[in-house]
C-alpha cells in the first residue's frame, strides 16, 4: 500500500487492511520520498503510522527517483502480492507531461495484482516527484568526451575532406566517419553514437553524394550505404551503453555482496553485534548517521548511534523502518531504489540481532531465576536440618541439665557442657558462612588490604580450632597484602575442612615464596578429591558425598569469595603421598618481615 503526506490517506489504510485481511497477509505501508513534501506531511504520515500500527500494518519509507518503479521494486523485494492505490484526479494533460504513477506501477507489477482504490487522496503523488529516466550507466566525464568526439570529429573530417575532395574514394569516406562513429559509440554511448551517425550521414549526403550540396541522393545503393552507416553506429552506441550498464550492475551486486557478507560477520560476532551492524550499514549506503530507536512510554530512546548525525528522534530522521518490538531503525541521508534491497537485508539483520538479544538477557533471567531458586532451596535445606542439627543437640543437653528429678554426675554434666560449646561453635560458624556468602553474592564485601604477616594469621585462625595441626613458616617469607580478618576467615574454613576429612590426622600449614607474590599451602592426608571434581567443591553448598557432617557446603565457596575479593586466588592441588592441598596465592609486599 502506497502512502504520501497527503492529509487523506486514513480511508486508503482501512480498505487496503481489508483486502490483507481477506488475503491472510501481512499489511505493509510504504511511504516514497523523492523531494521536498507539502506543508504538515510529517505530521500526517505521523497519524498514518499510528493507524497502521492500529490494523497491525508495519510503515517503511524508501527514497527513488522513479516513484512507481520504486514501489514496484520494494513490493517484489517484500515477497508482496498486491498494491494498492489511491486515484489520481490529476488532469489528463498532467498525466501526459509528468507522468502516471498508476501507470508505471501497472506497467512494471508483472505478476502482482495492482488495486486502485478511488476516492482518497486528489493527488497520490503530489509528495513524490515525477518519474525520471534513470541515468547513464556512463560516466559524467566519458559521456562528455563522446559527445565532444561526436560533433568535433564530425566537423574536423568534414573540413579535412573538403578540402581534399578528389584525394579519397566515396567508399574510403564512408569507412573514415564510421571508425569516428565507433568512436563516439566506445567512449559515450548511445547518444554519442547516434549524434555522430546523423552528423555523418548527413555531411556525406550534402558534401560528397552526387547531386551535391543538396538532400536527394541519386544511387540507391548510397541510401542503403548511409542507412546501415546510422543503423551501425546506432547498434555500437546501444550495445556500448547496454555492456556499461550490466558492468554497473554487476559491480553494484559484487558491492552489496561485500556489504551483505560484512553485515553476516557482524551478527556473528560478538555478544552485542548492532553497533557493528549500524557501521557497516552507515558506511555501505553512505549515510549521514544511523539510530536504533525503542519507542517507551516517555517517548523514543536511543539504543544504539553511529554517525555524526545520527538521529536522536524518529522526527530527526530522513528515513524510517520499524523493527519488531516497538523498535525504530532510522536513517540520516538519501537511498536510492536499487539501495532498497540492500536495506531490508540490514533490517532483516537486526531484527535478527534484536531477537537474539532478547533471547539471551531471556536466558540470563532464566539462568539466574535458577540460580536464586536453587540458592533459596539450599537456604531451606540448611535452615531446616544444617542448622537444626546443632540447636537440637544443645536444646537437648540443656534440657537434660535442667532436669530437677535427675541427679546427673560432674563427668556426664561436664560431656553436656562439652557438646553445648562444640554445637554451639558449628552453629556460630555455619551461621558466620551463610552471612559471608550473603555478603559476597551481594558485592557487600570490601577488603582493606594491608601488609600481613602469616604467622600470625594462621595462630589467630588455629586459636578457636581443635585437632592435631603443624605449621612451617620461614623467617625470611615475605609480609603478605591482604585484608588480616578476611584471610584469617579463609585460612579458618580450609583448615576446618582439611580437619574433617582427615578424620584425626594431622593437618599441615605451611607458607612459601612464589613469584611474584606468597603460597599459604593447607595440606591434608585425607582421600583427596579427583580432578575432574576440584571446580566443583568451590560451589557454594556442595558437599562431597554427602559426608553428614553437619556443614552445608559453604565453606570452600566462602574462602575462595573472600580471597578472589582481596585479588588472591585458591587452587586445589594433590598431596604427594595421598591426601589434598588447597595452596592461597597473594601477592606479597617489600616490607621488611621483623617477628
Amino acid at each position: 500500500m502506497a502512502l504520501t503526506g497527503a492529509p487523506s490517506g486514513e480511508r486508503l489504510i482501512r480498505r487496503a487492511a481489508k483486502i490483507a485481511q481477506g488475503q491472510g497477509a501481512d499489511l505493509l505501508g510504504v511511504h516514497i520520498r523523492g523531494g521536498d513534501e507539502h506543508a504538515g506531511a510529517s505530521e500526517v504520515l505521523e497519524r498514518y503510522r499510528t493507524v497502521l500500527a492500529e490494523v497491525g500494518g508495519v510503515y517503511h519509507e524508501i527514497v527513488a527517483d522513479d516513484a512507481g518503479a520504486g514501489l514496484v521494486a520494494f513490493a517484489q523485494a517484500e515477497g508482496a502480492t498486491h498494491l494498492v492505490l489511491g486515484a489520481s484526479r490529476r488532469s489528463s494533460w498532467t498525466a501526459i507531461t509528468r507522468g502516471s504513477l498508476i501507470n508505471s506501477v501497472i506497467r512494471n507489477a508483472g505478476v502482482i495484482d495492482v488495486h486502485v482504490v478511488g476516492g482518497t487522496e486528489p493527488e497520490l503523488a503530489s509528495a513524490i516527484p515525477p518519474p525520471r529516466r534513470s541515468a547513464s550507466p556512463l560516466s559524467r566525464r566519458r559521456r562528455s568526451f563522446g559527445w565532444t568526439t561526436a560533433l568535433a570529429g564530425t566537423l574536423a573530417l568534414t573540413l579535412a575532406f573538403a578540402s581534399t575532395r578528389d584525394l579519397f574514394s566515396e567508399g574510403s569516406r564512408l569507412l573514415v566517419y564510421l571508425v569516428l562513429v565507433l568512436m563516439a559509440a566506445a567512449v559515450g554511448g548511445t547518444g554519442p553514437a547516434v549524434a555522430a551517425a546523423v552528423l555523418s550521414a548527413a555531411a556525406i549526403n550534402w558534401y560528397f553524394t552526387p547531386p551535391l550540396y543538396r538532400w536527394t541522393i541519386a544511387d540507391v545503393e548510397d541510401v542503403l550505404a548511409l542507412v546501415i552507416f546510422v543503423a551501425a553506429g546506432l547498434g555500437v552506441g546501444l550495445l556500448v551503453t547496454q555492456m556499461a550498464r550490466r558492468s554497473a550492475d554487476a559491480a553494484r551486486a559484487r558491492a552489496e555482496a561485500e556489504v551483505l557478507a560484512r553485515a553476516a560477520a557482524s551478527v556473528a560476532g560478538g555478544d552485542d553485534p548492532l553497533p557493528s551492524i549500524l557501521e557497516t550499514l552507515c558506511t555501505a549506503l553512505d549515510l549521514e548517521g544511523v539510530s536504533l530507536l525503542t519507542q517507551g512510554a516517555d517517548g523514543y530512546h536511543v539504543l544504539t548511534a553511529v554517525g555524526p548525525e545520527a538521529p536522536r528522534h524518529v522526527n530527526e530522521a530522513t528515513l524510517r523502518l520499524d523493527l519488531p518490538d516497538r523498535t525504530v531503525l532510522a536513517l540520516r541521508g538519501s537511498l536510492h531504489t536499487d539501495e532498497g534491497r540492500v536495506l531490508r537485508v540490514f533490517a532483516d539483520q537486526l531484527a535478527a540481532a534484536l531477537e537474539r538479544q532478547a533471547l539471551r538477557e531471556e536466558a540470563a533471567r532464566a539462568q539466574a531465576l535458577a540460580a536464586a531458586d536453587a540458592l533459596r532451596t539450599a537456604l531451606l535445606r540448611a535452615v531446616s536440618h544444617d542448622l537444626r542439627t546443632p540447636l537440637a543437640s544443645i536444646k537437648a543437653s540443656v534440657s537434660s541439665l535442667l532436669q530437677g528429678d535427675v541427679r546427673w554426675s560432674a563427668a556426664v554434666e561436664k560431656e553436656f557442657l562439652t557438646a553445648i560449646d562444640e554445637e554451639t561453635d558449628r552453629l556460630n560458624r555455619l551461621v558466620g558462612n551463610l552471612l559471608d556468602m550473603s555478603r559476597l553474592q551481594a558485592g557487600a564485601v570490601v577488603p582493606e588490604p594491608e601488609p600481613v604477616a602469616l604467622d600470625d594469621v594462621v595462630a589467630t585462625a588455629l586459636a578457636d580450632l581443635t585437632g592435631h595441626f603443624e605449621v612451617d613458616i620461614p623467617d625470611d617469607i615475605p609480609l603478605a597484602l591482604a585484608d588480616a580478618a578476611l584471610l584469617e576467615r579463609s585460612l579458618a574454613n580450609l583448615i576446618t575442612n582439611a580437619a574433617e576429612v582427615s578424620q584425626g590426622q594431622t593437618v599441615r600449614i605451611e607458607a612459601r615464596r612464589h613469584a611474584p607474590g606468597v603460597a599459604l599451602r593447607v595440606v591434608d592426608s585425607g582421600p583427596g578429591i579427583p580432578i575432574e571434581d576440584r571446580a566443583a567443591v568451590f560451589e557454594p553448598f556442595h558437599r562431597g558425598g554427602d559426608r553428614g557432617d553437619g556443614g552445608v557446603g559453604l565453606g570452600l565457596a566462602v574462602a575462595r569469595g573472600l580471597v578472589t575479593a582481596m585479588g588472591g586466588t585458591i587452587t586445589a592441588l594433590d598431596t604427594p603421598g595421598g591426601g589434598l592441598t588447597m595452596e592461597i596465592h597473594l601477592p606479597a609486599t617489600e616490607v621488611p618481615y621483623e617477628r
